[in-house]
């Protein structure tokens, strides 16, 4: 009804600016500014509530942001993460209507009992927290939450979250869970992982393109574990479209002090896939191209040295932004064909020691790139395209940023 109201409105408008010549330039004429505002209106009335960006991390903090610039904090006490005392958020998604979080209830990480932190919220603000349901067998208990991803799978838009191994042996599998509407969550393990060295803390990372979700495991040394969802099945498989070298997927660090993507999958423009800093503490990026084979691109570019990964990406049409470690980055201007490396991000340079990005977004409704890491800083730019097109925000937080997202 209401945008029948406004075609009626715009109709009658231009028909009176027919006759009258009424200018309708919002810089010259209040009817102008009256049209920009309704047909903004009219444009985004379809959008889900809640702010542009949010991003999450220690201390239980939330992170809000309508243009990635001005920021809402609350941690701590404040928090409204309802359960959450010194725990922290590794993962944020939103989908149907729903913003979901994901981490642990206390700071202890290796610690299952009563540690399993999941909330929903329907307006970003106001977060409910749910009971995380039991794993089968119910010998095994549920764990904290690493991760996060909300997607179109099979047709059908769900939420899936994952977690740690449910035990210690070699190859247990990983805690996950499945949900249509982010509110009522559902147990799916995740598995089989293969027989490799870990431990508790070993885990893998959720990702969804073309229809497919992923989750890339680090299960240990000199190994890995890359698992797809069948959902005609409703059960995780192992995939096996994989590149012909994805290095050696190294044994992750103990949270809070670890790299959260040290293999890692990622949907970009026009249906490619890509994986990106590949385990052996190199960052590689392969690329596949839809209907072709996997392809290398990029060889240990940045600093020609080991130690420095890639860590999150971002696109906006055929440009392709990639944030790391160190404040080094790439870029592509051609879909991920060839790459630009860079050594700093703004005042942020490799050499003066400045923190990790471990998270970039673009909305497409602000028009900007967002990153967010270590240290509290966040970091923004409407091209992506130069060092000095980055500004580096202070934000006053001193713990890890460690998810950031935009509304889609």
């Amino acid at each position: 009804m209401k945008r029948i109201y406004f075609v009626l409105f715009f109709f009658s408008f231009w028909a009176c600016n027919q006759a009258k010549s009424i200018d309708i330039d919002s810089a010259k004429s209040p009817v102008g500014l009256l049209m920009d505002i309704t047909l903004s209106v009219a444009i985004n009335s379809g959008r889900d509530a809640g702010p542009e960006y949010m991003a999450a991390g220690d201390n239980c903090s939330l992170f809000t942001s309508d243009d990635g610039i001005s920021w809402n904090i609350s941690q701590g006490a404040s928090t409204p993460f309802t359960g959450c005392s010194g725990g922290v958020i590794y993962g944020l998604a939103q989908g149907n209507g729903r913003w979901v979080a994901v981490g642990t209830l206390t700071s202890t990480y290796q610690t299952n009992a009563n540690n399993c932190g999941l909330w929903s919220s329907a307006n970003g603000v106001d977060w409910v927290r749910h009971t995380c349901p039991t794993p089968s067998p119910s010998s095994y208990s549920n764990t904290p939450l690493r991760s996060v991803v909300y997607g179109a799978v099979g047709g059908v838009g769900l939420f899936f979250t994952s977690g740690h191994k449910m035990g210690t042996g070699a190859n247990e599998d990983y805690y996950g869970l499945v949900s249509l509407d982010g509110i009522n969550w559902a147990f799916r393990k995740l598995g089989p992982t293969p027989t490799v060295d870990g431990g508790l803390i070993t885990t893998c990372y959720l990702e969804i393109d073309n229809g497919v979700a992923r989750c890339s495991g680090e299960t240990g040394s000199y190994s890995d574990a890359i698992l797809k969802y069948n959902s005609s099945s409703g059960v995780w498989v192992a995939d096996t479209d994989l590149p012909g070298y994805m290095g050696y997927a190294e044994f992750p660090s103990s949270p809070p002090n670890y790299n959260p993507n040290t293999s890692w999958f990622y949907g970009g423009p026009n249906h490619s896939r890509f994986t990106f800093g590949q385990g052996d503490s190199a960052n590689y990026v392969n690329r596949k191209l839809s209907g072709g084979d996997w392809v290398e691109v990029v060889t240990n570019e940045i600093l020609g040295t080991y130690g420095i990964l890639l860590n999150s990406a971002a696109y906006k049409g055929n440009l392709i932004v990639a944030l790391g470690d160190a404040c080094t980055w790439m870029n592509s201007t051609d879909g991920g064909t060839n790459w630009n490396p860079y050594e700093s991000l703004g005042s942020c340079t490799y050499d003066n020691g400045m923190p990790d990005f471990l998270s970039v977004t673009y909305n497409s409704y602000v028009k900007q790139f967002v990153g967010a890491g270590r240290s509290g800083r966040i970091v923004y730019s409407e091209t992506g395209l130069e060092p000095s097109s980055w500004t580096i925000l202070l934000t006053g937080f001193s713990g890890t940023i460690n998810t950031l997202i935009s509304k889609p």
